[in-house]
């Protein structure tokens, strides 16, 4: 890229006006002229960025700024982007996304010029205003944000050409300090061959901001120049910071001419001590290579072990310097002048120039001991006197090591902190190891925290001072007086440490904060050893889920049976086929297994939906078909089991196991012994199967078993990352749960992906991190948290829970569509907020919420709170309900999001899909989410037609009514009597909520989301409640004009005809992994709404139906909305355009 804009740069001149006024700095780019004298500035972006901001100050724009100009659109079928602030452009899934903390340009969806802003909890924010863009017109835009202090929000306003709107937002006014970019469009950096040529013009662009203040202890730590490479000591009370200065130029390599010396009492006031070493003081080395070192004291001197590069010679040394005081200065300690390491001492190193990043650690019996290099890790002794060595210098095996370690004692355990590239890793992370004694073994423990922003490099240095434990770090995000910080200009920052009762060290988030602030709930929730250990104020005892509840009426029970149907009429036989030939039984006369998935590598996952589906059918209906044929299945597994001989229980062999182990290749064996593992645990739960359980015992010690010979913990983990394992560690609990053997918690424990559920305690979303190809994965990850609740209540770890509930609002907050479905192409690929770029076919994987919905009530049954409820009825009316054919029973892949499109369904016994799976799950599993209870509470949750046998109280409930015909529900007492609570929910949608009883007087308090009624309740008493509903309007995160209308919880869909809609089109074989045919899009484009946003009056509902229509869109054509459930055999759109 640098050369690029060397070859370009000449073409233009460009005059600068600056002015600084008081806390504003203003600059202004005015009369761009081409060799053509062309007044407009364009930007081709399929060859060349130009990036402005290095002859420009420097200015902090999250208090408040401006950024306007005159653009012009030279193509409308893309997204493109004028102005971005610390912005890239990248490209996903054929979606432009941008990334920045101001982005200005123009949005191809809405046909209108957006600004896009950033905030202070990474959380986009986009605003489209003016008029619809004509090509090769322009318009004059500009957008405005001030940060409001006492109300922590900022307003954002854009206005194109007089036309303005205004959008509010929480947080400070951008994310943090950043460059500008002027962009033409916004390309895939990497890939400026894949698009075609697109081109905008740009002219009068105006920056100006407002900085806030700085806060002691936030990052960068230093804010003078550049440093890197921290090496921090603590000398009594006070902590000294050794540091690199990165002198590069803009985009130049590494020039580090010295070391420079900071110092604090507290950890956040610094006192700067200027140089105390510079790479010129040895004579033999390069003026600009003062690399990595580290300062340790001993009898009072100071020794700095420093990098240094050679004058005449492409090698690197090590050599060692010496002090009567921390502050310096330093001179060199050797008296013969020679490096203490050199190239010599360091052979068969797999990467040249080895000798790099000295660290020491003094031991208690005062051995000292050095470790240095980069690609392979190198170790030795040091004499007493710390110039000489003292052994013979040894390369140390250490797993996924890149450079840069720091060695550490904490008790009795060694830590060595060290960069890693690691294979799937694009910049280089913090990653560690541990041993017992400094020569070893070490143990690889994983990473300790992400890659640092807009660098390669990552360097660590580990500290405690003063009770307290630091990580300390480079990044290159910082900019300083003007200049953009980037790989080889870095700034040092410090982060809080904590570490588990094992040793182990906890995930460590990087954040702008710092030490400033309690930047996450790690620092509240956890203690410094490790997780939360406070078993006395543990939540409450879970509720009761009770899973006999019987549906009894409306849609929920046609699509039931329509769902049993289908189950009835599958073969056990055929399903148990390839069980049966993996062990050599016969098969029975003309038996032969069913195709699809069935006959693929996932073999055997139907069976254990099949188990799961019968038994808790017969659980609630008391159906002894459907008892006889779950016996029947066991009693086959059994002889399969026993025939087989180790416990193990599948359709294939045991290699495909081996295969994972070794290198994360195959198709998600363990997702599949996860079915068959769950199928046999409800077979026991729900139908009293013995030997059920003691089948899924046995294979639970196989599984064990298997865990315990792998010996590469890591290796396991990095193929984790990559496999899809569903919710095997949730299925194992549960087993655990059943069984209390020991082997089969650990066997649980092991299959949890903690490098997701610690950032997930500590707040942070990384849902989108792309470390390998399947960690994004949506239905990977949704199990973790399922198993992660699960061990909670186990254990009583809290920190568990807290990754649970937090990774929960990550999701169903920021990443779910107007139907509680999320996840495109099965993954988030995108930050939070942006799901409005991936309205497309493949959104919205069923069996995801199918999970969510497991975990909303898992987390409802744990914490009573209502939103958990409220997502499970959204999820169900919206998603679940649609996600069956009603006619022959097929299940839906993928919920479309595409404007205009229709609902597809798999072929069920030609696909077997994962989704075919869940989707027999999921319509016997209504009942589960209407009643929960404790000892003397009954709590509705869901507004479903249901019966409860409530035996522990020996009453009978019946719920009646039906929100798609009425507003009322009644809960009436068909049997018994006594003392109870009912706590009714109040749903967030329901305004005018009213609870009456007509045989006595109604005493209720509404409190918490709940309508609370105590008393003693007999036979016949009813409860009518009154549930109003009403219309309402929900936009899309950061784009405010892009909408979703609802009806109560009911999400209504416009009805876009039926053109090109055949039956062969909507029950398919293709899950459309590929992309959708182009009969999928519609013939006419999707009008806009016009009417008013607040007062919904011009949407008029239908007398006696649950439709509406309105006459207010931008063709004048009326349009009918109907339930979203409902869009069978239908064109359709969720989402609109409200021009208001």
């Amino acid at each position: 890229m640098k050369r690029i804009l060397l070859l370009i740069m000449p073409l233009w001149v460009g005059i600068i006006h600056l002015h600084i006024v008081a806390q504003e700095r203003v600059y202004t780019l005015l009369d761009w002229k081409f060799k053509d004298a062309s007044q407009e500035l364009k930007l081709n972006m399929s060859e060349y960025k130009l990036d402005f901001n290095h002859p420009l100050p420097y200015t902090d724009m999250q208090k408040e700024w401006k950024v306007a100009a005159e653009l012009k659109c030279g193509t409308l079928g893309t997204e493109q982007v004028f102005v971005c602030k610390e912005g890239k452009a990248s490209h996903l899934l054929g979606k432009n996304s941008l990334f920045g903390d101001i982005s200005l340009g123009y949005d191809n969806m809405h046909r209108q010029f957006f600004v896009e802003v950033i905030d202070k909890n990474e959380q986009p924010h986009r605003l489209c205003a003016g008029p619809t863009v004509t090509t090769g017109q322009w318009y004059r835009v500009s957008a405005t944000a001030h940060y409001d202090a006492k109300k922590d929000e900022s307003v954002l306003e854009l206005n194109v050409d007089g036309t303005s709107d205004m959008l509010r937002y929480p947080g400070k006014a951008l994310r943090h300090n950043a460059s500008l970019w002027v962009l033409g469009h916004g390309f895939p950096s990497g890939f400026p061959n894949s698009l075609q040529v697109r081109e905008g013009a740009i002219r009068n662009l105006e920056i100006s901001g407002a900085p806030l203040p700085r806060v002691a202890g936030q990052n960068p730590l230093f804010t003078d120049r550049f440093t890197a490479d921290p090496a921090f000591t603590v000398i009594g009370n006070t902590v000294y910071a050794y540091v690199g200065e990165d002198c590069a130029g803009p985009g130049g390599w590494f020039n580090m001419p010295r070391w420079l010396c900071y110092s604090s009492t507290d950890m956040k006031h610094w006192t700067a001590h200027g140089p105390v070493l510079k790479a010129a003081d040895f004579p033999y080395a390069s003026p600009g290579g003062s690399w990595a070192g580290q300062v340790v004291e001993r009898d009072g001197k100071f020794y700095y072990y420093v990098t240094l590069d050679y004058k005449n010679k492409p090698e690197h040394a090590i050599d060692v310097a010496v002090s009567d005081s921390p502050t310096g200065p330093f001179t060199p300690a050797r008296i013969d002048g020679t490096p203490l390491i050199t190239d010599d001492m360091t052979p068969d190193s797999h990467r040249g120039n080895a000798d790099i990043d000295p660290t020491v650690l003094i031991d208690d019996d005062g051995t000292p001991w050095m470790a240095w290099g980069n690609g392979d890790c190198y170790m030795v002794r040091l004499k007493k006197n710390m110039i000489e060595l003292d052994g013979e210098v040894k390369k140390v095996p250490m797993r996924n090591y890149s450079e840069g370690p720091w060695l550490f004692k904490r008790g009795n355990l060694y830590y060595n902190v060290y960069a890693s590239d690691a294979p799937g890793v694009q910049s280089e992370q913090m990653a560690y190891s541990t041993a017992e004694q400094m020569e070893g073994p070490w143990t690889y423990r994983g990473f300790v925290s992400t890659s640092a922003n807009h660098g390669f490099t990552i360097h660590p240095s580990v500290i405690q001072f003063k009770g307290k434990w630091y990580y300390i770090y480079h990044d290159g995000s910082y900019q300083l007086e003007g200049a953009p910080g980037g790989d080889c200009r870095r700034s040092v920052c410090a982060e809080n440490l904590y570490f588990n009762t094992d040793g182990t060290m906890q995930f460590v988030p990087l954040t702008q904060g710092g030490l400033s602030e309690k930047n996450d709930l790690l620092s509240t929730l956890r203690s410094v050893e490790g997780r939360l250990q406070d078993k006395k104020s543990r939540q409450p005892t879970p509720l009761k889920q009770w899973c006999t509840t019987q549906i009894t009426g409306g849609d929920w029970l046609l699509l039931e049976q329509k769902d049993m149907e289908f189950v009835s009429s599958l073969s056990a036989d055929r399903l148990l086929y390839f069980f049966r030939q993996r062990v050599g039984l016969p098969q029975p006369e003309g038996c032969f297994p069913y195709g699809g998935w069935e006959s693929t590598d996932l073999k055997g996952h139907t069976l254990g939906h099949y188990l799961t589906t019968l038994s808790l059918f017969y659980f609630q209906s008391g159906d002894t078909e459907a008892k006889k044929t779950v016996d029947y299945i066991v009693g086959v597994l059994r002889e399969v089991q026993m025939k087989g001989g180790s416990g193990y229980v599948s359709a294939f062999g045991e290699e495909m196991l081996n295969r994972v182990e070794t290198d994360g290749s195959g198709w998600a064996p363990y997702y599949t012994l996860h079915k068959i593992l769950q199928g046999l645990l409800d077979a026991h739960r729900y139908t009293g199967n013995e030997m059920a359980l003691t089948i899924a015992s046995e294979m639970g010690d196989y599984i064990y078993l298997r865990t315990t010979r792998l010996q590469d913990k890591e290796l396991w983990r990095h193929n984790m990352d990559v496999q899809e394992v569903g919710g095997f560690a949730e299925a194992m609990l549960n087993l655990y749960q059943e069984t209390k053997h020991e082997q089969h918690l650990k066997a649980g424990q092991f299959f949890q992906q903690t490098d997701k559920l610690l950032p997930s305690a500590g707040g942070h979303d990384i849902l989108d991190d792309k470390r390998t190809p399947n960690f994004h994965h949506a239905n990977s990850t949704i199990p973790q948290f399922i198993a992660a609740e699960r061990e909670y209540e186990i254990s009583g770890d809290k920190t568990l829970l807290l990754a649970a509930v937090n990774f929960w609002k990550h999701v169903t907050l920021h990443r779910t569509y107007c139907n509680g479905s999320t996840g495109y192409h099965e993954h988030w690929n995108l930050p939070p907020d942006h799901i409005g770029e991936e309205l497309d076919g493949q959104a919205g994987e069923t069996c995801c919420t199918n999970n969510l919905i497991k975990l909303s009530n898992d987390l409802f049954r744990i914490t009573r709170q209502p939103q958990y409820a409220e997502y499970v009825e959204r999820a169900t009316l919206n998603h679940i309900m649609g996600s069956i054919n009603p006619e022959n029973a097929n299940f839906m892949y993928f919920h479309t999001q595409l404007p205009g499109s229709f609902k597809t369904y798999g072929k069920n016994t030609d696909v077997f899909w994962c989704c075919t799976g869940t989707g027999m799950e999921n319509h016997v599993r209504y009942g589960q989410s209407v009643f929960f209870s404790d000892a003397d509470t009954l709590y509705v949750s869901q507004f479903f037609p249901a019966q409860l046998n409530w035996t522990d109280k020996k009453m009978i409930v019946e719920q009646t009514g039906d929100l798609t015909h009425d507003t009322f529900i009644r809960i009436r007492i068909t049997k018994g009597s006594g003392r109870a609570v009912l706590k009714i929910r109040i749903p967030s949608w329901c305004k005018g909520f009213k609870a009456t009883c007509a045989k006595q007087d109604l005493h209720y308090e509404t409190r918490d989301g709940y309508c609370i009624i105590s008393g003693s309740w007999k036979q016949g008493d009813v409860i009518s409640v009154h549930l109003p509903m009403h219309l309402r309007l929900e936009h899309l995160p950061s784009q405010p004009h892009i909408v979703a209308l609802y009806y109560g919880p009911f999400a209504l869909a416009a009805d876009m005809g039926t053109e090109g809609i055949t039956e062969d089109r909507v029950n398919v074989t293709d899950n459309y992994f590929g992309g959708y045919p182009s009969y999928m899009q519609p013939a006419d484009p999707i009008p806009a709404l016009t009417g008013s946003r607040t007062n919904l009056d011009w949407i008029r509902k239908t007398e006696g139906k649950l439709e509406f229509s309105t006459t207010a869109t931008s063709d004048g054509n009326p349009v009918r909305f109907v339930p979203l459930y409902k869009t069978f055999g239908i064109r359709f759109t969720d989402y609109m355009k409200l021009n208001d």
